[in-house]
């Protein structure tokens, strides 16, 4: 018996992929353009205090990220608001300020048991810090990196000294499966290749080793210790078909696995790469539920969209 889904595909392939006009790669190109005339007209935005550089400061914010790098715990917080400086005794002419974010490198003493939830409201005190700036042409330029992703300080020494009680449960649950995951690595496999596995399967390149780190870019394959569209195809796009196989329908089997990658797209970090593909993934699967054909070039240009 013909599947109707499949017949009804194929008629439309027939009668449609010679006159194929892609419009969202047309729109694309146009969103591309306006974007980068924009970026143009108006340069990333760069914080720079030096008069509060190293000064103790108390900051509050929302808690969107933290992990573990070189035996140190880092949270990054977003809307943040830089309180009175408790060592100023003129209170009264301080304001209060409002930024973007702030990256938070706690004392080495700090627990990790006692680290703050994500999406928990928390209040630190440490020495407040501006990103450094490029110094020669060509140079990595720090300041410019954070700006673009939304930090505007750094916060060094920072102590936790209050937090909220409400928290993000979902973004909590991701990220305790992600250590979690972690630790199975670490306690089944070496040191080297546990290191490896996080880093292409979890997207946390904290615990690679630096030298095994540079052999990998000397040898031009860096790229596959990062999360890219392979790995979220084999992870949705197996799992849409597994399901497909076990009589479930191609609908729910494609809910399913759109909830699956989207989880798996923001617990290894939602990079560019990560949220391409899996939108690229997702138009594949809506083609096939509706009886339509894919076309790389239109998904990659809803993607970039």
């Amino acid at each position: 018996m013909t599947d109707p889904i499949r017949a009804r595909r194929s008629s439309w392939k027939k009668g449609s992929e010679k006159n194929l006009k892609r419009p969202l790669a047309w729109a694309g190109i146009i969103v591309f353009a306006l974007l980068r005339l924009l970026c143009l007209l108006q340069p990333v935005r760069i914080y720079d205090a030096p008069d509060k550089s190293g000064h103790p400061y108390t900051i509050e914010g929302r808690v969107s990220d933290r992990y573990c790098k070189n035996d140190k715990y880092i949270i990054e917080i977003h809307k943040v608001r830089i309180l009175t400086n408790p060592a100023d005794k003129n209170k009264s002419q301080m304001k209060t300020e409002y930024l973007r974010g702030a990256v938070c490198y706690l004392k080495t003493d700090t627990a990790g048991d006692s680290l703050p939830f994500i999406g928990q409201a928390v209040r630190l005190r440490g020495k407040l810090y501006p990103f450094e700036r490029a110094r020669n042409p060509g140079q990595f330029d720090l300041a410019e990196y954070r700006a673009v992703h939304g930090f505007d300080i750094s916060l060094m020494e920072a102590e936790i000294i209050d937090r909220g009680r409400n928290y993000n449960p979902y973004a909590e649950m991701l990220e305790r499966v992600q250590w979690k995951a972690a630790e199975i690595f670490k306690e089944n496999l070496p040191e080297e290749d546990a290191g490896v596995m996080t880093a292409m399967l979890l997207g946390d390149k904290s615990s690679l080793d630096p030298d095994l780190k540079d052999l990998y870019k000397r040898a031009g394959i860096a790229h596959v210790l990062s999360i890219s569209g392979l790995h979220v195809s084999i992870v949705g796009l197996g799992l849409y078909r597994l399901l497909i196989k076990l009589r479930l329908k191609r609908a729910a089997a494609f809910a399913v696995s759109l909830v699956f990658v989207l989880s798996y797209a923001q617990m290894t970090g939602g990079t560019a790469s990560v949220i391409r593909s899996s939108i690229m993934l997702a138009a594949f699967m809506t083609a096939e539920i509706i009886g339509r054909s894919y076309d790389i070039l239109s998904a990659m240009s809803l993607s970039m969209i």
